[in-house]
């Protein structure tokens, strides 16, 4: 049985189970959009697309930019086993976990922060590590600065430009809280020979100075990309819009 079948199936027996009785609104919330949430949906809708229409090939090439723990990786080798994939993460600890992780694989993993401009970064280190961002972080109740490290920053177009046998990139993942402006103006050049992105987006940032949503939009417009779907991941008490994670595909590609 699929995860998303599982998934299915317990959302109709919480509906049947909860429909004779009242129950607190943010309980309910909570059930359906934590407990019973797809956190892959982003990445397998972003695969259906492609392979529905004949987008994708056997091998594809494809950037994770923001690796962390190697899930949207690992993700995509299971549904491409033949697939060359490029991992970007900042933390030196979890850069060195993702090589480990994927030796003897055609996998290759980059120890340095994406940004528009060479030089380092200082990388602000979250209690809650996937949160962790070279944007400053608003302290709140939902995470917190536990250290900084510095570390080396490089656009994407000058790590690309070194792999001149890459012509074109299948998928573009991006998950950077709150620094994709910087990193997509950082590859203007790699965005012309991509077909699709995967870019998670705020609509009220955790960062200082972290990238919005319309932002983002208004650079990958620009680069002819047009949005093909949204997944919301987190409303702020379970009402108010804050996170989603957003697929693009180039125009010309559009079916």
């Amino acid at each position: 049985m699929t995860r998303t079948l599982t998934k299915k199936i317990l959302k109709s027996i919480l509906d049947i189970y909860l429909s004779p009785v009242k129950i607190n609104s943010k309980i309910k919330r909570y059930a359906q959009e934590v407990i019973l949430i797809d956190t892959e949906a982003h990445l397998s809708k972003a695969i259906q697309y492609l392979k529905s229409n004949n987008l994708i090939r056997k091998n594809p090439v494809i950037i994770d930019i923001g690796g962390a723990n190697g899930d949207a990786t690992n993700f995509f080798l299971k549904a491409f086993p033949l697939s060359r994939v490029l991992i970007f993460e900042a933390i030196p600890e979890l850069a060195a976990q993702l090589k480990k992780k994927f030796v003897n694989l055609n996998v290759e993993t980059f120890a340095l922060a994406l940004s528009d401009r060479k030089g380092t970064v200082t990388f602000n280190v979250a209690d809650n590590l996937l949160s962790s961002s070279y944007k400053k972080i608003w302290e709140n109740k939902q995470f917190n600065t536990l250290k900084t490290v510095e570390v080396p920053s490089l656009p994407l177009d000058v790590v690309m430009d070194k792999f001149k046998d890459i012509l074109e990139i299948d998928i573009l993942k991006l998950d950077v809280q709150g620094a994709e402006l910087d990193v997509l103006s950082g590859a203007r050049q790699t965005l012309q020979k991509t077909k699709m992105l995967i870019v998670e987006q705020s609509v009220r940032s955790n960062y200082k100075g972290g990238s919005l949503y319309f932002e983002v939009d208004e650079l990958l417009r620009l680069a002819e990309f047009e949005l093909l779907d949204i997944i919301i991941t987190y409303r702020k008490d379970g009402l108010v819009l804050n996170e989603f994670d957003s697929i693009y595909i180039k125009n010309k590609l559009v079916k």
